[in-house]
């Protein structure tokens, strides 16, 4: 019987604890700072998302024109070559 008096003392003691701790002062502004920071986090996100997006994007636009410019230069090569080769041939 004392036993149970005790475990129920205890438990009552732990519950008044935890329901005045988490509805403190302290802890009510320990929660809306959690929920600040959390929504930093989130447009920090965002934000490094879209960076990320955008340089991916970027990326992929970069290496687009170093194909056409390697494409190109071939093409001027050949047509120096090309060139070369002719007046070569008119004997300068």
């Amino acid at each position: 019987a004392i036993q149970k008096e005790r475990a129920q003392a205890a438990e009552l003691e732990t519950s008044l604890v935890k329901g005045t701790g988490m509805n403190s002062p302290e802890m009510l502004k320990a929660k809306e700072k959690i929920k600040e920071l959390e929504e930093l986090l989130k447009s920090r996100d965002y934000t490094r998302q879209h960076d990320y997006k955008f340089l991916v994007e970027e990326n992929k636009k970069l290496h687009t024109e170093v194909g056409d410019l390697k494409r190109d230069n071939k093409i001027l090569s050949r047509q120096f070559d090309d060139q070369l080769e002719r007046v070569r041939k008119s004997g300068l």
